[in-house]
């Protein structure tokens, strides 16, 4: 497991899709191939 990235979420209600799209977001900038 290696971390690329840090969010600060903490002002953020985290439902399903705010986390789909923090993830994909995160996805994209780690491995934009793909």
């Amino acid at each position: 497991l290696e971390f690329k990235k840090t969010v600060d979420a903490s002002r953020e209600y985290k439902d399903v899709k705010y986390l789909k799209r923090l993830f994909v977001k995160i996805i994209k900038e780690v491995s934009p191939e793909k």
